[in-house]
């Protein structure tokens, strides 16, 4: 079977607002392509034949834009949620799947090996495969320790604290559908909490490459003015 991706693009992009008032996120420009071509053009080196573009916020643009993928040199597939669904719900409207398959956000940069980790994932004795990365984040405060009687222990003025954070690049098998609710809106956070729950094998292999989510406005700013480097 193909290798497969599926390629969450249904979202309206409120935090990138007014850019995403007339057009969806992924198709915002990036030099003189959009977000979700770049995206496109690295699967495809990567060796993924096969698209599935999960769409709701003017779909009609996204179609329009990338048609079947023809002129991108895949197979491009499209589910209509008609309601939003979350990171996950829009699999269940998936009739078939592969027995691994990725799942990433429309809008994110990265120079990932994506088959690298496509081929890492067993399904067989993992739930999923989740990349994740090291992000800093500096507390603008000063953080004050206490002890039970209300007294001062230790300080640190503005630490900086690492987070493995989830990078919205995902490797599933169809079996995570047994968990996924017939109906409603299911994001990546309650499978997770599920996965926990239920004692299932979750890989969280680091990822130190390069990783820019466009989800703000400073991020797309940024990614605008290193957008050669970032896509080569």
């Amino acid at each position: 079977m193909k290798k497969t991706a599926v390629i969450l693009c249904g979202g309206q992009g409120a935090r990138l607002r007014p850019y995403t008032i007339t057009i969806p996120k992924p198709l915002m420009p990036l030099g003189d392509r959009s977000i979700l071509e770049v995206v496109v053009e690295k699967l495809k080196q990567h060796g993924f034949e096969k698209l599935i573009f999960a769409v709701n916020y003017r779909s009609d643009l996204i179609k329009a834009y990338f048609q079947k993928g023809e002129n991108f040199g895949v197979e491009i597939e499209y589910v209509e949620e008609m309601e939003p669904l979350g990171t996950i719900g829009p699999l269940r409207n998936i009739k078939s799947l592969p027995d691994k398959f990725l799942v990433m956000n429309g809008d994110i940069l990265t120079d990932m090996d994506f088959s690298y980790y496509f081929d890492q994932f067993d399904p067989k004795s993992e739930f999923a495969l989740v990349p994740v990365f090291k992000k800093k984040y500096k507390i603008d405060f000063g953080v004050l320790q206490v002890s039970e009687q209300r007294c001062l222990t230790h300080f640190q003025e503005k630490p900086e604290i690492d987070l493995s954070v989830a990078m919205g690049i995902y490797f599933f098998s169809p079996k995570i559908l047994d968990y996924v609710p017939k109906k409603g809106s299911f994001g990546f956070d309650q499978l997770m909490l599920l996965a926990l729950k239920n004692n299932l094998k979750v890989s969280c292999p680091e990822y130190d490459g390069y990783w820019l989510d466009i989800g703000r406005h400073e991020d797309y700013a940024y990614a605008q003015d290193h957008f050669r480097d970032l896509i080569a």
